[in-house]
């Protein structure tokens, strides 16, 4: 009975992952609180994985964090511009399949969700569960087969069709690849987090002076 239940609880985030894979399918027009959801609970259920103390020695090493943290941001941000020219057009007379989330303009509850999602609950999970607790450093060969895996379990979850899973596979592969090299999850989180304000940063303050002039 132990084991069972042992067995249950590790495979609850890939059970969490099929249902939202699901529900994305199902309830396109609540896709907003599913993503939330969805990516909360995976937070909730690797908490204890996050670590202020860790993450705040990481701050102070500055060649081991600040440094590669630089460069794969830059590396991001220059994939997020040439993603047009490497996949899209690939695959123009594709669906695109695009999983993009949107909130009501008259929603502030639904700004406040949607910005939340894609600017903190998303890096913070992607983070904790695709990086962390998928990718095996053991082996090497080992560590490129669950990174691979990482990846297309990521992409599972952020699109229903070939060119948007290659468009964000394009995009996250740095981030993978920072992860392998310094084998620091707070890497990654905050090169996530830094692209994050690099694409919805502009739009968040759009939408903060569109309210404070109401």
């Amino acid at each position: 009975m132990k084991n069972i239940k042992e067995v249950l609880y590790r495979s609850f985030p890939f059970i969490w992952e099929l249902l939202f894979i699901i529900l994305s399918y199902c309830a396109k027009k609540q896709l907003l609180f599913i993503n939330f959801a969805f990516f909360f609970g995976l937070i909730i259920y690797f908490h204890k994985e996050f670590s202020m103390k860790d993450f705040a020695d990481s701050l102070r090493n500055i060649k081991g964090f600040w440094l590669p943290l630089f460069l794969t941001l830059v590396a991001v941000c220059l994939m997020y511009e040439l993603k047009g020219f490497m996949v899209n057009d690939l695959f123009w007379n594709m669906s695109q399949g695009n999983l993009g989330i949107s909130y009501k303009s008259s929603s502030n509850f639904q700004m406040f969700i949607y910005y939340l999602t894609v600017m903190i609950v998303v890096p913070v999970a992607e983070a904790l569960f695709y990086r962390k607790y998928l990718i095996i450093f053991t082996k090497k060969y080992l560590m490129i087969l669950t990174g691979i895996a990482s990846m297309v379990l990521l992409a599972l979850v952020h699109a229903h069709a070939l060119p948007a899973a290659l468009e964000y596979v394009v995009m996250a592969l740095p981030i993978l690849v920072v992860y392998m090299f310094t084998k620091n999850m707070y890497v990654s989180l905050v090169v996530h987090l830094g692209f994050c304000i690099y694409t919805n940063g502009q739009d968040l303050i759009y939408d903060l002076a569109r309210l404070w002039t109401r």
